[in-house]
């Protein structure tokens, strides 16, 4: 009590009291305390930092390896579809050659037949002219009541008969060939074929075979273009009917 007492007569006096050694102690233990829970905590952020920023490397790097395994699948689908889309194309142009080659073939064959075709019409056509002209319906007239005189010329014969349409008509056409059929009766005056040069020649000679009606020699003598056999027996058909059922 005196202690107490003595102690508060001296700070009344004015005297400094003495530091209290154990408080002191405690604060600054206090302050240690506190500073190692920051630098914990600090060490702490700075982990859990440094750990962000590993996670965030290793991020970064798992993307780089899948953008580059995605470009890379990319790359290799984006080859393989142009290498299909040319094959198809390649596939293409080759049916298309394929069917203008197998065209242009056809095209060969048929100039060969045609070339084969003229070929043989051009030999028929040379042919034809060693033929007959009599047998040469289109250039050809048949002569109804000539009379028949024994050991005649035939040809001079066609060429008088002709004589007698004019001169106009005598110097305009050419016999190739005439000649008496034989009769189908006795008695008869069998028909006389002339064939001329041209079927324009025929046509002229029939135009003209109305004057034969002015000639004291040719008046019962009649022109008619030669016709083909089927035509001549319907023709003769016809006048058969004719007879058999009269009007």
């Amino acid at each position: 009590m005196e202690g107490t007492s003595s102690k508060r007569d001296r700070e009344s006096e004015g005297e400094t009291p003495k530091p209290d050694t154990k408080s002191k102690k405690s604060g600054e233990n206090d302050e240690e305390m506190d500073l190692h829970h920051k630098l914990d905590i600090f060490s702490k952020q700075m982990e859990r930092l440094l750990s962000n920023q590993i996670d965030m490397k290793s991020n970064q790097e798992s993307l780089r390896l899948s953008f580059e395994t995605q470009l890379e699948n990319l790359k290799t689908e984006l080859i393989e579809n142009m290498n299909s889309k040319i094959q198809i194309l390649r596939d293409e142009i080759s049916m298309d050659i394929t069917a203008e080659r197998l065209r242009i073939d056809g095209l060969v064959n048929t100039v060969d037949d045609l070339q084969a075709k003229m070929s043989t019409l051009e030999c028929r056509v040379a042919t034809s002219n060693h033929v007959n002209p009599l047998d040469n319906n289109d250039v050809t007239v048949v002569v109804f009541g000539l009379k028949f005189d024994d050991g005649e010329q035939i040809q001079q014969k066609a060429q008088q008969l002709i004589n007698s349409l004019g001169h106009e008509i005598t110097n305009s056409v050419t016999i190739q060939a005439a000649s008496r059929l034989r009769p189908r009766k006795p008695n008869q005056n069998g028909l006389v074929k002339i064939s001329f040069d041209s079927k324009e020649e025929r046509d002229v000679v029939l135009r003209n075979k109305r004057k034969l009606g002015n000639s004291t020699t040719y008046k019962d003598v009649y022109l008619s273009r030669a016709k083909p056999l089927y035509e001549r027996t319907m023709e003769a058909n016809a006048r058969t009917m004719a007879r058999l059922f009269p009007d």
